[in-house]
């Protein structure tokens, strides 16, 4: 899909689908197209002086439905925790009513019910039956008393006692059960997902939700700016965008490695680990005029920023022709 998001007279695209990963260090653009989506795709009403958000995403040139998804954004770790935890329309509290509906949990509680109104009639058989008054017991408050559990770690200790890896590892499999509790179709953004988890974290979480998007109608959408942070998969790459002086959305992966072989100076063969490599140091540098990066991994990103139109070349010439492409 082709998701457009507008800006006065100007309008920016990037691929979007399933996985989706928006990279690159134009920080207030990437910021202005997570807000554009998540707020379009929200319950909440625009503010007057929210007025250029308004209607200003377009799904393949189209108007979509803003509850075409439910959206949850997660930026700060408080986002990652408050998912977590229980409270009004909260997603747990959504999950465990869920759970109580099943035939299993509806036998439980009926017995449950009972054992309580047991008790609730001896009480006030015993206790209140010389007055006009008496105690009295509801259904709903049985949900009621589950739905004000504390969330704790499995020690007992506070939730926040989490590592950053833990916290996010524990809410993309919430999401993961809540896709096969509650299946809808839902959007989850990480924003700056690099300034909680390293690299190799990163890469593992990714994985886990192309898995869960893979069996639900879960779409995610990660931002990073940082080098490495980059999740390579045959899959995945065609929905990899990078927001800098020019924004560039890669086209799959057999597009790429053609591009590759007919555009690098010399017979060069590349393995998909080869390329991952490369497009990891590369992948924050693409669209943007200047950059000082590893051999290999430059040449690839001249071919791609020549390709836009954009360029840059070395001041001195020399005699390899990889060198002197560089200078190109």
């Amino acid at each position: 899909m082709i998701l457009s998001v507008k800006e006065g007279i100007s309008k920016y695209t990037i691929n979007y689908g399933p996985i989706t990963q928006v990279c690159g260090q134009n920080i207030i653009l990437k910021n202005y197209i997570v807000k554009s989506i998540c707020k379009f795709f929200s319950t909440e009403k625009y503010a007057d002086y929210e007025e250029k958000y308004l209607d200003n995403i377009e799904i393949n040139g189209k108007l979509p439905g803003r509850k075409q998804w439910e959206c949850a954004k997660f930026s700060i770790i408080e986002d990652y925790i408050m998912f977590l935890q229980i409270g009004k329309k909260s997603v747990l509290d959504k999950i465990i009513k869920a759970q109580l509906l099943e035939f299993e949990s509806q036998k439980e509680l009926y017995e449950i019910d009972n054992l309580l109104l047991n008790i609730f009639g001896r009480i006030n058989k015993e206790i209140m039956a010389d007055g006009n008054i008496e105690l009295q017991y509801k259904q709903e408050e049985l949900f009621s008393i589950l739905t004000k559990a504390d969330v704790k770690i499995c020690d007992g200790r506070d939730i926040h006692e989490l590592s950053q890896y833990e916290l996010v590892n524990e809410v993309v499999n919430m999401i993961r059960k809540y896709q096969v509790k509650l299946p809808e179709k839902r959007m989850y953004v990480f924003e700056n997902i690099d300034h909680v988890l390293t690299i190799e974290q990163y890469r593992n979480i990714v994985e886990k939700c192309e898995k869960i998007s893979n069996e639900s109608s879960a779409y995610f959408f990660f931002t990073s700016s940082m080098q490495g942070y980059l999740y390579y998969s045959n899959e995945s790459i065609e929905n990899v965008n990078v927001v800098n002086d020019e924004i560039f959305s890669f086209d799959g992966d057999e597009h790429l490695k053609k591009f590759i072989n007919e555009n690098y100076p010399i017979s060069f063969s590349f393995s998909n680990n080869d390329l991952a490599n490369i497009l990891c140091s590369i992948i924050q540098y693409i669209g943007m005029n200047e950059s000082a990066i590893p051999l290999e991994s430059q040449i690839i990103l001249k071919m791609i920023n020549d390709s836009m139109g954009i360029k840059s070349k070395w001041l001195r010439a020399h005699k390899n022709p990889e060198l002197e492409f560089m200078h190109s």
